[in-house]
């Protein structure tokens, strides 16, 4: 009987976590966008290299692109899609 109410328990906190990570996404999002509005309404931008760990920009100035998307995986625990736009948009050539 004990297992079964330590199972009911377990299950019902990884949906309530998976409820809280849902809700901490959705407002990351709606952050992000209205953050945009305000960059586009007020005409200014951001350096591309803002918010990009130290690491990952001295990769991209020696060359080293493998390592640079590494580390920028490491250092922000990004996707590899999320990882691949943010070094294509600092490298060099692109």
């Amino acid at each position: 009987m004990e297992w079964s109410v330590l199972i009911v328990f377990v299950v019902l906190l990884i949906f309530i976590g998976h409820r809280e990570i849902s809700a901490m996404k959705y407002k990351h999002k709606l952050l992000e966008r209205k953050i945009d509005f305000l960059l586009e309404r007020s005409d200014l931008s951001l350096d591309k290299q803002f918010g990009v760990p130290a690491q990952v920009l001295d990769a991209v100035k020696s060359g080293n692109k493998l390592k640079a998307f590494r580390l920028y995986r490491e250092e922000t625990g990004a996707s590899l899609d999320d990882a691949r736009k943010v070094i294509e948009e600092l490298w060099p050539d692109t």
